[in-house]
């Protein structure tokens, strides 16, 4: 594994939430043209799984990738070394985690999809940002794996391993001080509507219910907009309510299109909320406000009283604890399991490299390298 850390990183204009200092990928691939542009770059969205999770067509051609290739490469040619270089749009999975490993932090990763041709070249990859004491300076890791466990420098190589790290450093503060970046991640926090449900201790609201259901709740006004019949929402046997799984099912009734998401930024939302494109919610919106009002007259006539299940627009999101998903003991987010986090023991640095004043570059093992830089990066 290559590490390259940069400890202190001057950001002008840093995002309120330290954790959105990176953008989602999908928010990138939909404004990459118009917005904070990256030369060489581009990104194609194939599919959304979630809010920061997506599989994308990529491609990519500028300076620092090309000798990333040069220094990480592979001799088999140009299809095992597409992680840094594409001669054509290649197809990866990008994915977006925010307060992982700690609160503040926000992790991308992203991996080649191999299944098509074989790769024995880089194929996947983490960035790592951190806030620092000073909200203006964040900490930047950047590691990738390499393709075999032994992999070694070629003895040519170690001498400009220096410069191109140097390049590096240059390359990741103009990446995240960028023209047009804060615009960008304005849009980013905008992107995604949070729903959330209340008033449910009655029971489940309710769903439309098919002309020929036999357990229903009728009601008259639903009857000139072509919803007389209501019916429970069961979801899953055995689970607990989900929103996301309850307005999926609502929108279907509609004959309305549109995902719904339980999980956002990598994290699980809590059962009564759920996360929707703000440009879909737009889209469905009134439809959906006009025939869930019809719902809530269902629920009262079914469980009397005057309380009935609402739903709140742009609610802060929350989150499912770690203890109490489970999953999250295995470094959720990442897309690649051998992509970790983990403390460093670091060898010393022989005393004739004098080239490595101020950026340290340590050879921990034959197949880990650790380059590190205090210096801070300005943005001037």
């Amino acid at each position: 594994m290559v590490r390259l850390v940069l400890t202190r990183v001057a950001i002008r204009d840093p995002p309120q939430n330290p954790s959105h200092l990176l953008v989602r990928p999908e928010v990138r691939a939909q404004y990459q043209k118009e917005i904070s542009p990256v030369p060489g770059h581009s990104m194609d969205l194939v599919e959304t799984n979630a809010p920061g999770d997506g599989i994308f067509w990529r491609f990519q051609q500028f300076g620092l990738l090309k000798l990333c290739c040069l220094f990480f490469g592979s001799f088999a040619g140009s299809s095992a070394n597409r992680f840094f270089c594409t001669d054509t749009p290649t197809l990866g999975h990008h994915k977006l985690k925010r307060d992982f490993p700690e609160q503040g932090d926000s992790v991308y990763a992203g991996r080649m999809d191999n299944s098509h041709m074989e790769c024995d070249g880089v194929s996947e990859g983490v960035f790592i940002t951190r806030p620092t004491a000073d909200s203006s300076e964040f900490s930047v890791t950047v590691m990738f794996v390499l393709p075999h466990a032994q992999w070694k420098w070629a003895g040519w190589a170690l001498p400009h391993i220096v410069r191109l790290a140097h390049l590096a450093e240059r390359c990741i503060q103009w990446l995240l001080n960028r023209p047009g970046i804060a615009e960008l991640r304005k849009l980013d926090e905008e992107h995604y509507v949070v729903l959330a449900i209340s008033c449910t201790k009655r029971g489940p609201p309710l769903l439309p219910a098919g002309e020929d259901s036999t357990e229903s709740i009728g009601i008259q006004a639903g009857e000139a907009i072509g919803f007389p019949k209501w019916r429970r929402f069961t979801g899953s046997s055995g689970e607990q309510f989900n929103l996301a799984l309850y307005l999926q099912d609502f929108m279907a009734s509609l004959d309305e299109d549109v995902k719904i998401y339980s999980q956002m930024d990598g994290r699980p939302l809590v059962y009564y909320q759920c996360a929707i494109s703000r440009r879909d919610w737009h889209q469905v919106r009134d439809r959906f406000q006009k025939v869930f009002h019809l719902q809530k007259a269902a629920y009262r006539r079914a469980n009397g009283g005057s309380n009935a299940p609402s739903l709140t627009e742009d609610a802060v999101p929350r989150f499912v604890s770690k203890i109490r998903h489970s999953s999250d003991n295995h470094a959720p987010g990442l897309p690649v399991q051998k992509i970790v986090v983990r403390r460093t023991f670091v060898e010393n640095v022989p005393d004739d490299e004098s080239e490595l004043e101020d950026l340290e570059c340590i050879t921990k093992s034959k197949s880990e390298i650790v380059w590190r830089s205090d210096r801070v990066l300005s943005s001037g």
